[in-house]
């Protein structure tokens, strides 16, 4: 299983809280940067290929902004389209037949 960290950017007030899910890190405190801020002022960005999974950053958070989700291994492999940094991911497309209708909602 491969455990992806998702912040809720509505709940999360980095100037509230003195940004423990960073402080508390344990990769961060080895000196990699699993977890950043672009600005001081928005939701830190945490790097799903440092990110260990440990859910030490989401138990921290005063404002529980930070969720920690486990996806299938195999899913990983078929990602088609992704939104942005820890967004949204599409998996397997349709494939396109000629002479059927295929819709996408």
């Amino acid at each position: 299983m491969v455990r992806v960290a998702v912040i809720e950017r509505d709940s999360c007030k980095p100037n509230k809280c003195g940004k423990p899910c960073r402080k508390y890190c344990p990769i961060v405190r080895t000196g990699q940067e699993a977890i950043y801020f672009i600005n001081e002022n928005e939701p830190p960005v945490i790097n799903e290929y440092l990110c260990s999974g440990c859910c030490i950053c989401m138990k921290k958070c005063p404002f529980n902004a930070i969720s920690v989700v486990n996806l299938p291994d195999e899913l990983e492999k078929k990602v088609f389209h992704r939104y942005g940094v820890n967004a949204f991911k599409l998996y397997g497309f349709p494939a396109l037949s000629p002479g059927s209708i295929t819709g996408i909602l």
